[in-house]
C-alpha cells in the first residue's frame, strides 16, 4: 500500500491529514506521487518531509495510536465501528520519552465548529500500560504541547487538551510532554 498524497482529487488539507493518520498508526512512509511535481518548501513537500511527523511515526516505542473519543461514540470509541464520518475523532499515540501525541481528525468534508477536549484521565484510562512512564504523564505539574504541524509551543498546567474548530478533512496534532511530576 501507499499513500495519496498530492494525488488526483487530494487537497492539500487531504494530504496533510493523510500523512497525519500514517504516521500516528507506524505505516510505511511510501510515496505515490511523483515526485518531480514536488519543490522543496512548496506545500506537498511541507507535509512529506515534516519532521515532526516523520519522528512520530519512526517513535521507537513502535506503538500504534489508538481512538480515545469521537463525536459519535464517547463511551467505546476504541471498539466500535463507525461508518458515519460525519464526525472528529481524536487519536492518541504513546511515545518513547513518555510523551503521548493526540490527533484530532475531521472526518467529515463540512467544517466542525465544536469543541472537542481530551483530558490526561482519558489519556490514562485508555492507552493504561502501554505508556512508557504512565506516572511522568499522570502526576505532572505542567505540560509543553507543541502543534506538530505550525510548530508552535506553548507550557502549561492544563490537564485538557481542546481543539475548537476543524475545516473539513483537517486534522490538528499535539505532542503532549509531561515537564515536572
Amino acid at each position: 500500500d501507499m499513500m495519496v498524497i498530492g494525488m488526483g482529487g487530494i487537497t492539500e488539507t487531504m494530504s496533510k491529514t493523510h500523512m497525519t493518520m500514517w504516521c500516528m498508526m507506524n505505516s510505511p512512509l511510501m510515496l505515490g506521487l511523483d515526485l518531480r511535481r514536488v519543490q522543496k518548501g512548496d506545500g506537498l513537500h511541507k507535509i512529506i518531509a515534516n519532521k515532526d511527523l516523520i519522528d512520530l511515526n519512526q517513535d521507537p516505542l513502535g506503538v500504534q495510536a489508538k481512538r480515545i473519543y469521537s463525536t459519535a461514540e464517547e463511551k467505546h470509541p476504541d471498539t466500535v465501528y463507525l461508518r458515519d464520518n460525519d464526525r472528529v475523532d481524536v487519536l492518541a499515540k504513546p511515545l518513547a520519552d513518555g510523551s503521548v501525541a493526540l490527533a484530532f481528525i475531521n472526518l467529515s468534508k463540512e467544517k466542525k465548529n465544536i469543541s472537542v477536549s481530551v483530558d490526561i484521565d482519558r489519556i490514562l484510562s485508555f492507552l493504561g500500560g502501554k505508556l512508557s512512564d504512565r506516572e511522568a504523564l499522570a502526576k505532572a505539574s505542567c505540560y509543553l504541547v507543541k502543534d506538530l504541524w505550525t510548530g508552535e509551543e506553548e507550557k502549561g498546567t492544563e490537564r485538557t487538551f481542546t481543539v475548537n474548530s476543524l475545516e473539513g478533512c483537517d486534522c490538528k496534532v499535539l505532542r503532549i510532554t509531561p515537564l515536572s511530576v
